[in-house]
């Protein structure tokens, strides 16, 4: 899933152009966040900064402010729900 505040005003992936979006680069939520951004008419070397964070480190980058999004998988999904303030902005699958 790629996950965002609850606040900013992102309603689709497009939204996210220019923006910096937290990944744990070379897992297959990297692979389904490519696909993400390419479906929302996004170029990921292009139009959006992906950085490299551990997964234990996208919740508090996004709250922060230091991230526009991050993506990322089951349990750390339904962790940041319960944190509370971040929500689904879009999901994939993996094969």
């Amino acid at each position: 899933a790629l996950i965002v505040k609850t606040d900013p005003p992102y309603k689709t992936v497009a939204d996210l152009k220019g923006k910096t979006i937290a990944s744990f680069v070379g897992s297959n939520t990297y692979m389904v966040l490519l696909s993400l951004l390419k479906g929302g008419g996004l170029d990921p070397k292009k139009d959006v900064n992906i950085i490299n964070l551990s997964p234990d480190a996208h919740y508090n980058a996004v709250m922060k402010g230091d991230v526009a999004a991050y993506d990322t998988w089951d349990p750390y999904i339904e962790l940041g729900q319960e944190r509370g303030g971040v929500r689904i902005l879009a999901q994939g699958r993996t094969a």
